[in-house]
């Protein structure tokens, strides 16, 4: 794939086409940071999105890994609409989130390309139900599903987007310690339950030979390790396994939170 270059923003080429995906997702995560700091979600889509890149991901995929969580984390509110409407004229939605939602379906499909929108949707998670959040476990559990029978591509999507997330967790556990750990909806062994999992699945659909599968093993291996000296835990389960923590029987050796 070529390198990126500087646009006006015409979607008839791939480099327009990453710049309206990206003034998308800056529009939508403008006021969004990343868990626990003052760091502009923006910067995980973009890192998400380079990655892509290095790895070998087809243009739909680059893209969409700067649309992966906009239809997420769109706020329903006058802010969100305003500011979309500033930046591509036109733009409209009807009150509540599934409007919301619907309009930008349809912008990203007229300024990105209906198939980047797919594998971006493909990994929107449903926080939400009948005004309830969903928990936690049930939504990682949907996301392994569709990872489990993903292609190469969509692997690489969900693997690129582990790899930044577990390194971002590790980074700030070595510098801050384990009070970092108390920013997210899950135990730290649960947090390595669903990273060694989304791990061992991007091994299975891309092989173990691959680069990123040999980074993402190097990263969570890193991400054990400090999780273990900022809490003190000791034999901490050996990977993720496709399921249940710990393997087919759901149990782990050592300290348990």
């Amino acid at each position: 794939m070529k390198p990126l270059q500087a646009n006006g923003g015409n979607s008839s080429t791939f480099e327009g086409r990453y710049e309206q995906a990206l003034r998308i997702a800056a529009v939508v995560h403008a006021e969004h940071v990343r868990k626990g700091t003052r760091v502009p979600y923006i910067t995980h889509v973009v890192h998400v999105s380079r990655l892509l890149q290095e790895y070998g991901a087809s243009e739909a995929i680059v893209l969409a890994g700067l649309l992966h969580d906009v239809l997420e984390d769109a706020d329903d509110d006058t802010g969100t609409r305003e500011r979309l409407a500033a930046v591509f004229p036109g733009f409209e939605a009807a009150p509540g989130p599934d409007s919301l939602l619907e309009a930008l379906v349809g912008l990203i499909d007229r300024h990105v390309g209906e198939e980047a929108r797919r594998h971006a949707q493909a990994v929107t998670e449903q926080k939400m139900e009948g005004g309830d959040p969903r928990p936690w476990k049930t939504r990682k559990l949907e996301q392994l599903a569709h990872l489990r029978s993903a292609d190469e591509q969509a692997a690489l999507l969900k693997g690129v987007d582990a790899l930044h997330n577990i390194t971002a967790i590790a980074d700030d556990v070595e510098a801050a310690g384990a009070s970092v750990l108390t920013r997210f909806n899950a135990s730290p062994d649960d947090l390595l339950w669903y990273y060694g999992s989304v791990v061992a699945l991007v091994r299975t659909r891309l092989t173990p030979q691959h680069a990123l599968s040999a980074a993402l093993d190097m990263r969570l291996q890193r991400l054990r390790l400090a999780i273990d000296a900022a809490t003190g835990a000791r034999d901490r389960f050996n990977g993720g396994r496709d399921g249940m923590p710990g393997g087919a029987s759901g149990r782990r050796p050592g300290h348990r939170r």
